[in-house]
């Protein structure tokens, strides 16, 4: 269908990509920070709230690092897959796709496309489909 334009990644792509993880890990980092100078000024030594908060907040960050910032802003513009970080932008050919696969133990499903060669985002293009509403009225 060639003139079509159609967005294959969801919309929130941008709010999970660079806002949600800054917003969650200054907060936990906030928290465990606040929760260990309590700790300190009062006196009394709970060292495993503390060590499991610096944990909590170690791990989220880790997950972001790993599933929410590579994700891609992914389009199809006039029968061509095109792939953007916002800042930039590539044109992803049909034959460069090796395997497309989607995470659906993840609450977003991100989507996978593995490539047969680099692209300028890798081998590996990642992007959150749109999301479906099951509670439409």
């Amino acid at each position: 269908m060639i003139g079509v334009d159609r967005n294959l990644s969801s919309s929130t792509t941008f709010v999970y990509k660079f806002i949600f993880p800054v917003i969650w890990v200054a907060l936990w980092g906030m928290f465990a920070f606040q929760l260990s100078h309590v700790i300190r000024s009062t006196g009394a030594l709970d060292l495993p709230l503390v060590v499991v908060c610096v944990l909590v907040w170690l791990a989220g960050a880790v997950f972001f690092l790993r599933l929410s910032v590579p994700l891609l802003r992914v389009q199809l513009r006039d029968g061509h897959l095109y792939a953007s970080n916002y800042l930039r932008e590539a044109e992803i050919r049909p034959t460069d796709i090796v395997e497309v696969k989607q995470n659906v133990w993840l609450n977003v499903r991100p989507i996978t496309i593995r490539l047969r060669t680099d692209s300028p985002f890798g081998r590996r293009i990642r992007f959150m489909p749109p999301v479906r509403c099951f509670f439409s009225f």
